[in-house]
């Protein structure tokens, strides 16, 4: 993320991130409440809108026309992709995503007709 731009890089800086290290051994990754954040989100999963032509208008009966949306959008001030996925079932892991692929937004579009 780019609050990893502002990460600690040399004596007598201030910042809230400290600095990135290959086998970090002042042990800044160690689990604690510091990688914690909110994972509130409002989401609109499902979505269906649909139309029934009315009879007589066309020769045939029953025309409908509808779309169908999965995953329209979330809000959310999570950083990670998305704040529903989690890479284990594990009490101590819930909630890490160790980015995980987001759920897919999907978009059906159709007609139906009947004769």
């Amino acid at each position: 993320t780019t609050s990893v731009l502002n990460r600690w890089t040399y004596e007598g800086q201030e910042t809230n991130m400290p600095r990135a290290l290959y086998e970090d051994p002042v042990g800044n990754s160690a689990f604690s409440d510091r990688w914690i954040e909110d994972g509130s989100y409002i989401r609109l999963k499902n979505v269906i809108l649909s139309y029934a032509v009315p009879e007589g208008i066309w020769a045939i009966r029953d025309v409908d026309f509808y779309i169908s949306v999965n995953n329209l959008f979330t809000f959310s001030r999570y950083l990670g992709y998305d704040p529903e996925v989690s890479y284990s079932s594990s009490s101590v892991q819930q909630g890490v995503d160790y980015a995980q692929s987001p759920m897919f937004r999907s978009f059906v579009i159709g007609v139906k007709f009947g004769l």
